[in-house]
């Protein structure tokens, strides 16, 4: 081993926590794959990793030899020794046989291989002799082990977490766990599939339920406050640091139900497996994108090998029957959470854990995915649409030309199920004190997405080259790279640069209206309606995006709400002619939920249809277009004021 620490001082002075644990993280990778490229001399079976010794200052790399023909010697009867499950787990004092033999063996000339009846027992240059008798007095004894996280020195906030939300969290999701698993481990075959999970969530289950236990019977959380405001007395300033920690800790107590919710849609803690496999499938194909250094650490080329393996056991011990219960389960708690979830989904999860239950034949593909075929979805090299929608009219999810594919819904689907609780509870930013808020929930998602910012100052010109837009210039003739440009409803090219004048422009625009309403689309109270939805076209065509606010965001007096529709268009279109039809078939939906539900109460009984029917009457509604455009190559323009109508109420509701 050696020490590196010196090689992350430039990344460790670097201020701000997050970008600095960024920072850290990637360096450690870059010299753990420098030193295996280098002094391992590229040997595939040698493994740097620079582990973190002393938080934040001390830095380890250790070089390993992985041998991987590992086979079983010994292992003693259940009775003798059990890890997880077992009864006298965490007592003390405790008597039990509690390990295993192995013996590793490699090729002939003493390199590490894969299994073969012609590899041999390993011989190592330096080992330690098991003692055949007990320890003397004055002999030395170690652990062996590897430096671990601590908890000794939590502050009272995090204690407090800990007792109240997090620990009773766990014990119940894996208290339901083991039951689950006690219900469908009847035979012997399952029993050892489901063994691994069983023991794992036993051993962590007996551990929280007894450190929650010695807290309360120590006091501990009380004793470490003492001990804070007795620092704090010492040293004013640690008093911030600590407050700022309380609110850390109050938030994740606030999230605590989103968090595990999310948690369980991802199958994390021995959660569904198709859950767990679809989701690292899907984060694979988003980071496959970014250079493998710019990677989260478990998808980087030189890990990829490792996450495949723990996802491949995880498909071969799926037990279909125990899959769709935990499926069910997640799902069952994610639909009563603002997940934003929609019944689509939940109707295809419920799909599927009928297909678990309805034996091999009809088993999801993902369920029955080969470890070759996970390794290509994982980097980025095959196609997971395809195999997940076989059988569909043998097309594979083909849709009607120029409409949405099954493709695309999927990839819409999982992009959603990425954002969830990016911003809060839901997937989406809420426009607060009307449109001005919309150009805000832009720009985090362009920062999100690396987009440059021009403060104090306005684009003067757009240069474009190929068809594309590859810089904007400020009044000083200074350039800007850019991909895109968005132009909005008042910028328009010279009629000179339009289409048939040089050919080659590329525009879209996006068709808009806002509506009043008296009533929600849904019913109920206009109190609290904040709703989205999506609409697609009965004859093809873009989908239309309909949200709805209400007062709570300060974008409409109390009583009414507002409704914002928008589409991408074909340049040149009309807006009112696109969602228009849109806004006709809301309002006949609302009106027959009104006919059926006042059919449901039965005259004269309930609420009124008045209150239950939203939309009745359009108190005011307006169309506008925004254009997002890229000129020719060669062309240079400035934006100029345009108009899309005479309605003079577009620009006052948006600029």
């Amino acid at each position: 081993c050696v020490d590196v620490s010196d090689r992350l001082a430039d990344v460790r002075a670097e201020p701000d926590p997050l970008v600095r644990a960024n920072l850290v993280r990637d360096r450690r990778q870059e010299l753990a794959r420098e030193a295996e490229a280098g002094g391992a001399g590229g040997e595939p079976s040698v493994r740097c990793e620079v582990q973190e010794m002393w938080p934040d200052r001390t830095y380890v790399l250790f070089t390993y030899e992985r041998l991987r023909d590992v086979r079983l010697v010994y292992a003693p009867p259940m009775s003798l020794g059990c890890f997880g499950g077992d009864t006298d787990n965490f007592e003390w004092p405790r008597h039990t046989a509690d390990f295993t033999l192995l013996r590793a063996y490699v090729a002939p000339d003493g390199s590490a291989a894969e299994h073969s009846p012609d590899n041999v027992p390993y011989k190592p240059q330096r080992f330690l002799r098991a003692a055949t008798r007990g320890v003397s007095p004055g002999d030395f004894v170690c652990l062996l082990g590897f430096p671990g996280s601590t908890m000794r020195y939590a502050p009272a906030s995090r204690l407090a977490y800990s007792d109240q939300v997090a620990v009773p969290q766990l014990v119940s999701d894996f208290g339901a766990k083991l039951r689950l698993i006690a219900q469908h481990a009847t035979d012997r075959a399952t029993a050892l599939k489901l063994g691994s999970a069983k023991k794992g969530l036993a051993n962590e289950h007996k551990r929280s339920v007894g450190k929650r236990v010695m807290m309360q019977k120590l006091r501990l959380e009380a004793e470490r406050r003492a001990e804070e405001e007795a620092l704090c007395a010492a040293r004013p300033e640690a008093a911030p640091l600590l407050g700022r920690l309380a609110e850390v800790y109050a938030t994740l107590r606030e999230g605590a139900a989103l968090s595990e919710a999310l948690d369980g849609m991802r199958g994390v803690y021995h959660g569904s497996t198709l859950l767990a496999v679809g989701h690292a499938v899907h984060e694979a194909a988003v980071e496959a994108a970014k250079p493998d250094g710019e990677r989260e650490t478990a998808y980087r080329a030189r890990n990829l090998p490792f996450l495949v393996k723990r996802l491949a056991k995880r498909l071969s011990d799926l037990h279909p029957p125990h899959e769709a219960a935990l499926l069910r389960r997640a799902c069952s708690t994610a639909a009563k959470l603002p997940l934003g979830l929609l019944p689509d989904h939940l109707a295809a999860l419920e799909a599927t854990a009928v297909a678990l239950e309805g034996g091999a034949a009809a088993l999801p593909a993902l369920a029955t995915l080969a470890a070759d075929d996970l390794e290509k979805l994982l980097s980025g090299g095959g196609d997971l649409v395809q195999p997940l929608l076989a059988g569909e009219g043998g097309k594979g999810g083909e849709g009607d030309e120029g409409g949405l594919t099954a493709r695309d819904a999927i990839v819409a689907v999982c992009r959603h199920l990425r954002s969830l609780g990016c911003y809060g509870p839901t997937a989406y930013l809420l426009p607060l004190y009307g449109a001005s808020e919309l150009p805000q929930a832009f720009c985090r998602l362009c920062a999100v997405w690396g987009g440059t910012y021009m403060l104090a100052q306005r684009a003067h010109a757009l240069r474009v080259d190929g068809g594309r837009a590859v810089a904007v210039e400020d009044g000083a003739g200074r350039r800007i790279g850019c991909e895109w440009a968005v132009l909005g409803s008042e910028a328009a090219l010279p009629a000179e640069a339009g289409e048939g004048a040089g050919g080659g422009v590329r525009g879209r625009e996006v068709a808009r209206c806002v509506a009043v309403l008296d009533g929600p689309l849904l019913g109920g109270s206009p109190e609290e309606q904040l709703s989205f939805a999506t609409l697609l076209p009965p004859a093809g065509g873009a989908p239309i995006f309909a949200l709805q606010l209400d007062a709570t965001c300060c974008a409409c007096p109390s009583g009414l709400l507002l409704l914002h529709l928008s589409a991408e268009v074909a340049s040149g279109s009309d807006p009112r002619a696109v969602l228009e039809p849109a806004l006709a078939r809301l309002r006949a939906l609302a009106e027959r939920g009104a006919a059926c539900g006042q059919a449901q109460r039965g005259e004269g009984e309930g609420e009124s249809e008045g209150e239950w029917c939203g939309l009745r009457q359009l108190a005011a509604s307006d169309f506008d277009a925004a254009m997002a455009v890229v000129p020719p190559s060669g062309d240079r323009f400035a934006p100029r004021p345009s108009s899309f109508g005479d309605n003079d109420l577009s620009s006052d509701l948006y600029d």
